[in-house]
């Protein structure tokens, strides 16, 4: 069994396996923490993540190496920033499809 740390471990909107984002269950890109959920996500309610704690936040290994600030991570902000980016075009393009 693994466990590993999330960002939603450190957000105010967190409750077990759920949050008042996606009440019905979280997407598995947060769960697994694949997604930078600063920024939106669809489906979200414009909930985004806040820290319960904000120095906590600040110290933690997580924010850190989402934002780069660990040595050989940089890269790793570098995939948030592409995987926020895909997500939100596939619901654009699907936003657009939509309306057809």
């Amino acid at each position: 069994m693994s466990f590993y740390i999330t960002m939603c471990d450190y957000c105010r909107h967190a409750g077990g396996r759920g949050c008042r984002a996606f009440p019905d269950g979280l997407p598995q890109l947060l769960l697994d923490g694949e997604y930078d959920h600063r920024h939106e996500y669809p489906g979200d309610g414009g909930i985004r993540f806040e820290a319960d704690d904000e120095e906590d936040w600040r110290a933690s290994s997580v924010r850190k190496m989402m934002d780069g600030e660990l040595e050989d991570c940089e890269w790793m902000a570098e995939r948030y920033a592409r995987t926020v980016q895909q997500v939100l075009g596939e619901a654009r393009a699907a936003a657009e499809s939509a309306k057809r």
